[in-house]
């Protein structure tokens, strides 16, 4: 099987409501990046392993080409402090996937959610790829995603009204001087 339900996975990189792309290339993806921790989800790993390794063995039998990417990667590698201690899942797909809330109510970018750093389930779907030249790897497509929860969020996104107080009770009391001053 090569498709596998993420948990309570931490969302990174989210590209769920806009296509972009990478680089200097013109080919447009919804994608995101999915950190799985090491230890509670373990059993999960150890199958999208199997399944990369089963794939790349149907794609290339016993002779696997010299430089194989992985969109399953171990998160220690990177120099991302937020995917130390676990590993993560680079998924994408040329078509808008689902993008639903807890009850599978459909969200819209105006909902705000899910953002980077806030928990997901994720459907994703493993695949070997090669395009005839030097790149060959174990793709993942990415196939739905559902909001779990919010979480720190990544990248300072923080709170745009920080700072501001309320200061509706001094409008108002502006608003009726004025009108006094009108009225004498």
């Amino acid at each position: 099987m090569s498709t596998f339900k993420i948990e309570n996975a931490r969302l990174s990189f989210p590209s769920l409501w806009q296509s972009s792309a990478f680089g200097d290339s013109t080919n447009l993806k919804y994608s995101a990046t999915f950190i799985v921790d090491k230890e509670q989800q373990a059993e999960l790993i150890t199958a999208m392993k199997k399944a990369g390794k089963e794939l790349a063995k149907e794609k290339w039998g016993e002779k696997l080409p010299k430089k194989l990417w992985s969109a399953l990667q171990d998160g220690d590698e990177s120099d991302r402090a937020e995917y130390e201690t676990s590993m993560i899942v680079k998924a994408n797909n040329k078509k808008r996937v689902p993008v639903v809330d807890k009850d599978l109510s459909a969200l819209v970018e105006e909902d705000g959610r899910p953002q980077a750093g806030d928990y997901v389930n994720a459907k994703v779907r493993f695949y070997a790829y090669s395009d005839g030249t030097a790149f060959n790897g174990i793709l993942c497509s990415l196939e739905a995603v559902q909001f779990v929860r919010e979480g720190e969020r990544f990248g300072g996104g923080g709170n745009a009204l920080e700072g501001f107080d309320d200061i509706s009770s001094e409008a108002a009391e502006d608003v009726f001087e004025e009108a006094e001053d009108l009225l004498a």
